[in-house]
């Protein structure tokens, strides 16, 4: 009995402060699918490869407009795909990762449920240029 008191105590203290479910977090994605050549099965796209190229060229542009600085010296790739960071004001954080066929582009947000709305029009922004250069069916955003 003295168990399931303490047990529910501890439940309650944790729930009413806010630590059960963590700190919130907001996250949005971008993410260009990367086209697979003729002869493969799979992509396998490296951060040498021209069509990879263009595409950080465009997400650095528009990120860098959008108030967001790149940090230098990062690891490339690093060992989870990342290839880049941004940091600045609206976000806490903007990595760019390259992952199987995919370059994503995940903005992150500390202690909000949801994105601010400087973030949602940078994704915006970033969602249309990039469809715009590489087709609707190649983009898409995740919230």
């Amino acid at each position: 009995m003295k168990f399931i008191a303490i047990a529910w105590v501890c439940f309650a203290g944790l729930t009413m402060t806010g630590c059960y479910r963590g700190d919130s977090s907001a996250v949005r994605t971008v993410s260009l699918n990367l086209p697979i050549r003729e002869g493969q099965t799979k992509a396998t796209p490296s951060v040498g490869n021209a069509e990879v190229q263009e595409a950080l060229k465009l997400i650095d542009n528009v990120l860098v407009s959008n108030g967001l600085t790149p940090v230098p010296n990062l690891q490339t790739p690093s060992p989870d795909g990342t290839i880049l960071h941004y940091l600045g004001p609206p976000t806490k954080g903007c990595s760019v990762s390259l992952k199987d066929d995919k370059l994503i582009v995940v903005f992150l947000e500390f202690k909000q449920r949801h994105s601010s709305e400087s973030v949602k029009k940078i994704c915006n922004l970033l969602e249309e240029k990039l469809k715009d250069h590489y087709g609707n069916e190649r983009v898409t955003v995740g919230r």
